[in-house]
């Protein structure tokens, strides 16, 4: 006797903005908490400044991982997915993230020599610092805003058709 299966296929649910806000403040507190208690331990070596990288490469891997998100993703029931809902690979990850870390990196820069500029009583050099953080904080914030006017609820990185 032969019955018929009948397979049944979900329309993929996309996360909308609160749970990757949600996916995001956990993994910012558990990265975060991570990061402080590592920087506290190798204080002043070549391992702290290499902090950074080291956990982007984790985001990187819990993405492309079985998992398919990072801890704070995985709370949330957010899966990493391509259009076609499977997995995606370690390059594909790391192209995502390259949309958003030169923007992040040139907007800490911008803070930082903001800050020193100010500090040293510079104020010309100070706005151009501010210029650039501002600047640098367009795209990432365009990215995120998009999640909430597109009909799929993807950021700027999910827009790519190669990532």
């Amino acid at each position: 006797m032969q019955e018929d299966i009948q397979v049944q296929h979900r329309k993929p649910e996309y996360a909308g903005f609160w749970l990757r806000l949600g996916a995001n403040l956990i993994d910012g507190f558990l990265f975060g908490g991570v990061s402080w208690v590592l920087g506290k331990l190798v204080q002043g070596s070549v391992v702290e400044t290499a902090l950074p990288f080291v956990f982007a490469i984790v985001v990187i891997w819990f993405n492309s991982s079985k998992y398919q998100g990072t801890p704070g993703k995985m709370c949330m029931e957010i899966k990493i997915t391509d259009l076609a809902g499977k997995r995606i690979s370690f390059l594909r990850s790391l192209g995502r993230s390259c949309v958003y870390y030169p923007f992040l990196l040139l907007q800490m820069l911008g803070f930082i020599y903001s800050v020193a500029a100010f500090s040293a009583g510079n104020s010309g050099e100070a706005l151009i610092g501010a210029f650039i953080f501002l600047v640098c904080s367009i795209i990432p914030l365009v990215g995120i805003v998009m999640i909430v006017f597109t009909s799929r609820r993807q950021a700027l990185h999910d827009k790519f058709p190669i990532l």
